[in-house]
């Protein structure tokens, strides 16, 4: 792993089944997803998936509505646990960490922001990035310090003080009208 390399992400796949290990040795890769689930009963939610993010780079997981972007991420975390492959932070393996390993890696280096669902709706956006921190029992000042400079890199410092569901609204009928324009 290069030196500036903070994740690495070899060949995971997640498979949902009774038997998935089984399958996934079994498993004919050069099959589509809809095959997969007809000739196993198992579903493909991530699909040999390789990557890398450096460090101080922002990376941004994208793709239609069902297509296993947050299954993806959760296999990241290990909030769910990936069939195969491996997910590496500073060249530790997180597939292989202890559960006492793992809490502490999502205490103190991780972080995972869930979609609109997630937030809490009378908190603003600078508190609910801060919360985290919060419950870890940063001081508040730090707190709001590490979640201004997380709005600044995303570029979206003016939302600091909004309510999530003004928010996102903006953004959602914004994300309509693009997409329309591009279509």
């Amino acid at each position: 792993m290069n030196k500036d390399q903070k994740i690495t992400c070899s060949n995971i796949w997640k498979l949902f089944g009774p038997d998935e290990k089984r399958v996934i040795k079994e498993l004919d890769k050069s099959l589509s997803i809809k095959e997969v689930q007809e000739k196993t009963g198992h579903v493909v939610a991530v699909r040999d998936v390789s990557f890398s993010i450096q460090k101080g780079e922002t990376f941004v997981v994208m793709g239609l509505s069902g297509s296993g972007k947050s299954t993806l991420v959760r296999c990241i975390s290990r909030l769910i646990e990936p069939t195969s492959g491996t997910v590496k932070m500073d060249d530790v393996d997180v597939t292989k960490m202890s559960s006492r390993d793992l809490l502490e890696l999502r205490r103190n280096k991780m972080s995972m922001v869930f979609q609109h669902f997630g937030l809490f709706p009378h908190r603003t956006v600078l508190e609910n990035i801060g919360y985290g921190l919060e419950v870890r029992g940063t001081k508040k000042d730090e707190r709001l310090e590490k979640s201004m400079q997380v709005l600044k890199n995303g570029r979206i410092r003016g939302l600091a003080q909004q309510l999530p569901a003004r928010t996102f609204r903006r953004y959602a009928t914004k994300s309509r009208s693009s997409k329309s324009a591009c279509s």
